[in-house]
Order: C-alpha cells, then sequence, then structure tokens
C-alpha cells in the first residue's frame, strides 16, 4: 500500500476502496438485523396463534357446558331434560347456534321464541337502548307493537315523563370589525325523559331544526302532545322572530325525531289536543312572546294521510276578549276545552270545540269557574290543583270535588303558581314544579276517580346547565307507557 510522504494518510484509491468495503458490511449487518426482526416477530406470531387456540377451546368447552354437552356430542343430565340438537365439531355448534329452531326465529340460543319474548319483556326500560344495541333482530323485535302488547299484558310497562328543559338566551355585547354589538348568546333547548321509578334522567335526541331558518337559537313556544304512543313537538319560535311551521315526531321505540306534514298556520305558543286518534291545534302567536292576541284559526292533523286542514274558527269565543294567548287545553267526552288567563276586566277566554258538529260552544260556568291551573286528564276526568288540595271536574254535576292532602309535611302545601306541568296515566298523578334549583315530583295514586290522600313525593335536581323547565305549563310535560 503506498504512503504519502510526512503523512500517516492513505491515498484517494485506497480511501474509495475501503468506503466500498464499509458500505457492503453494513449492507449486511443490516441484512441480519432484519432477519433476526423477522425471526422474532414469526416467533412472537407463532406464541399469539398457540394461545389463541388455548383460548379458543376454552371458550369451546365453556359453551358445551352452558348447552350441556359433553365434548363427545352426548348431552348431560339436566333438572328440565330439554332435547337440544346434536351438535358435534366447533363449526357445527356455531351453524346450529345461528341456525333457527324449527320454523321459528332463533332470538336467544338453545330457548324458543315464546320464552325469549317473555324473557325481553320483563327487562327494565332504561336497559332498552342496551337491547336494542345486541343485534338487528332484537331490534325489529323491540320495535314491533307485539313486544308493546305483551309488556301490557305481563304489566312491565313503565311510565315516564317527558319535559321540556333548556337555558334562556341572554344579551351580550360583542365587538366586530371595530364595531360594539348586542347579540343574543347561549341558551338551549331539549327533551328529557324522566323515570319516575329510578329518578333518572335521559336525554333525548335534540330536534334536527332548520338552521337556516332558526338562525341557531334557541326555539321556544312548541306544543307537545301524544298521539299513538309517540310524541308530537309543534310549532314554536326561534327566540325573538317569527313562529315556525315544524311539526316532529319522536318514536321512542327507535329513539329518534322525525319530521311530519307541517301546518297550515305559523303557531308560537299554541294549544293541542288529541281526539280520536287525530291531533287538533288552536291558538297562539304568529312571534316568539307575543301577548295579547291568540290566533282563532282551529286545524287538524291526520296522521294516516299526514295532512293538515282547517276546521271550524274559534272567532269569537276565544278572542271575545283581548288577553294572554291561550294556556291550558284538555279532551273532555271528545270535545276539545280550551280556556286562558283573565284579562284586566275579569274575564275568561275559552269555548268547547265539538268535532262531530265541527262548531264551537261557551264553555259552562262551573268548568269555567274552578279551571285556570295547570291541569291532566285522565280516564276521562280533569284533575287541578289548588293550595293543599287535588279538584276533580264532574262533567255530569258541572262542579268541582276536592281532595286534601294528607300529610303532615308542609312542602305539600305547594302554591299552585310554582306547578309547572301536570300528567296522568294508569291510576297515577304526577304533579312536577320547581323549588329552586330543585325539580318536586308529586305522585298521587287514582281509584276510580278518586284521589288518594297518601301522597308520596321526591326532591331531584335538573338536568345540568337547566335553568327552567317548560315554557307552556301543560303542554310542556307529556307521559307515555312503554
Amino acid at each position: 500500500m503506498a504512503v504519502l510522504p510526512f503523512s500517516g494518510l492513505h491515498s484517494s484509491t485506497d480511501c474509495g476502496e475501503n468506503a466500498l468495503i464499509g458500505s457492503r458490511n453494513g449492507f449486511q449487518l443490516l441484512r441480519s438485523f432484519s432477519r433476526r426482526a423477522r425471526g422474532r416477530r414469526s416467533c412472537v406470531v407463532q406464541r399469539l396463534r398457540a394461545f389463541w387456540k388455548v383460548f379458543a377451546k376454552r371458550c369451546l368447552k365453556m359453551k358445551l357446558q352452558i348447552l350441556g354437552i359433553t365434548r363427545s356430542g352426548t348431552k348431560r343430565k339436566s333438572v328440565c331434560n330439554r332435547s337440544r340438537p346434536d351438535m358435534g365439531s366447533r363449526t357445527e355448534l356455531w351453524t346450529n347456534l345461528r341456525q333457527p329452531i324449527g320454523d321459528e326465529p332463533c332470538l336467544v340460543p338453545g330457548l324458543t321464541d315464546d320464552v325469549a319474548l317473555q324473557c325481553l319483556a320483563r327487562v327494565p326500560r332504561e336497559d332498552h337502548c342496551m337491547l336494542r344495541a345486541v343485534c338487528k333482530t332484537w331490534r325489529r323485535v323491540m320495535e314491533s307493537q307485539e313486544y308493546l302488547e305483551l309488556r301490557s299484558q305481563l304489566g312491565c310497562t313503565e311510565d315516564w315523563l317527558y319535559l321540556h328543559v333548556g337555558t334562556s338566551p341572554h344579551l351580550e355585547e360583542r365587538v366586530h370589525k371595530k364595531q360594539a354589538k348586542w347579540e343574543l348568546v347561549g341558551g338551549f333547548s331539549s327533551w328529557h325523559a324522566l323515570d319516575p321509578y329510578r329518578y333518572k334522567w335521559h336525554g333525548l335526541p335534540p330536534i334536527p331544526y332548520d338552521r337556516s331558518v332558526t338562525g341557531g337559537q334557541v326555539v321556544l313556544g312548541a306544543t307537545s302532545a301524544v298521539l299513538n304512543g309517540n310524541l308530537y313537538v309543534i310549532g314554536g319560535a326561534p327566540f325573538g322572530k317569527t313562529a315556525l311551521r315544524d311539526v316532529w315526531v319522536y318514536n321512542l321505540r327507535r329513539n329518534q325525531w322525525k319530521k311530519a306534514a307541517p301546518m297550515l298556520t305559523p303557531r308560537f305558543g299554541c294549544l293541542a289536543g288529541v281526539i280520536k286518534g287525530k291531533l287538533y291545534a288552536v291558538g297562539g302567536s304568529g312571534m316568539c312572546h307575543l301577548r295579547g292576541y291568540s290566533l282563532p284559526s282551529l286545524e287538524v292533523y291526520d296522521p294516516r294521510r299526514n295532512s293538515w286542514r282547517f276546521v271550524a274558527s274559534a272567532r269569537g269565543i276565544i278572542t271575545t276578549h283581548t288577553c294572554n294567548p291561550l294556556k291550558y287545553v284538555a279532551v273532555i267526552e271528545d270535545r276539545l276545552c280550551v280556556i286562558g288567563p283573565q284579562n284586566l276586566t275579569g274575564q275568561l277566554n275559552g269555548g268547547i270545540y265539538d268535532p262531530e258538529t265541527d262548531s264551537w260552544s261557551e264553555m259552562l260556568p262551573g268548568l269555567r269557574s274552578g279551571w285556570g291551573k295547570p291541569s291532566t286528564v285522565m280516564d276521562k276526568n280533569l284533575y287541578t290543583m289548588e293550595f293543599g288540595c287535588y279538584q276533580c271536574y264532574l262533567s255530569e254535576e258541572d262542579s268541582w270535588s276536592t281532595v286534601e292532602f294528607k300529610s303532615d309535611d308542609s312542602l305539600l302545601d305547594w302554591d299552585p303558581r310554582l306547578i309547572s306541568a301536570m300528567a296522568g296515566s294508569n291510576g297515577k298523578l304526577y304533579t312536577v314544579g320547581t323549588l329552586g334549583p330543585a325539580l318536586i315530583v308529586l305522585v298521587a295514586p287514582v281509584d276510580e276517580g278518586m284521589v288518594s290522600q297518601n301522597l308520596s313525593w321526591h326532591t331531584m335536581k335538573l338536568p345540568n346547565g337547566v335553568d327552567f323547565l317548560g315554557d307552556l305549563g301543560h303542554c310542556s310535560c307529556q307521559v307515555i307507557s312503554f
């Protein structure tokens, strides 16, 4: 090897050869590292496969024990001594589990359809969301009418209260392009379900309003009604804007909202009632929080045709005196009864609509004198609340019967003005009110039209971020059995 004089450095040729040899050695070293990595990876994969085989065998053994079948295919002796299909290998086992027993669908492996339905029908209502997520077959079963009828026959139906809650928007000064402007900020409006058996809140999906119409503002003044087991939310208006014609239907079995045919007239704060499978809407105003006027038009919705039509107008009956819009509605003997608060002269706006004759009439004096607070109709009887007592309207005598509370707790001696809503179903009256940040639920049993004196009440918190409970009294609370 030639060495340069007076230096310890190699020649340029030798440096190039050494660099080439070094690069080859580095490549061979990388190849050896990659081979070792592949070997380690294959070793890990083999170990995982072996572990998975052992785990699968144990799972198969547990399933065979649950089904009462030995590994050879012979059945173990059981107390019920039920006949089960012959299952051999692992593939045949899964195939037989997925196939129906006979000609009926196999909802639960090893059980007949009737027994499986009996088991599913007894599951509490709060767990139905998890049952629907198991498979499509269970979801279809729980959304069927037969499932609801079976729960009713077994006495497993539960009453849930559907309440309109939310927060009011507030004005806030904001600077936009060096200009200060006052804008509405915050606020939301939603529906929540209250489980009165366990006193838990369950939030409903938000109503998918069109943001191009609402401008992203909270919608207030929507009316509610229950028709064919579904919750109908009618009308309303964005804060400070004109009313809407929207009609939304909440299907509690599918937990989703669906838009129905819009009303013929935009309404804010109207009243709604159901008579013989049809929905009636009356009153209201054309703008959010518009006072001093009620729309006299009455329209009816047919769910079979999904259409609205006008019927007899209430002009001259419920609009004789200028006052706040109508506030309470009741269906008594298949007739729509509406009433509003007193005006400055002490007059009450109210009337009765008869669908058979398609005409309005004046309200009876006895009904007019005792009505004017939150109320509800259950078993064709009208109930309302006074100071420390319930009142029931007797249509035959045109009078009110009173039932006082039988309790030493002064909390039950409510001021009726603090009551937000009332609802009734399956022999129970639910009275809902607010006392500061707390929600109070009063439950009163009813037997043959008589309210029991033994009442029960419960105090709980409102949902997070909520500062008001409904904005329409009666039409902000509904009860649905499922």
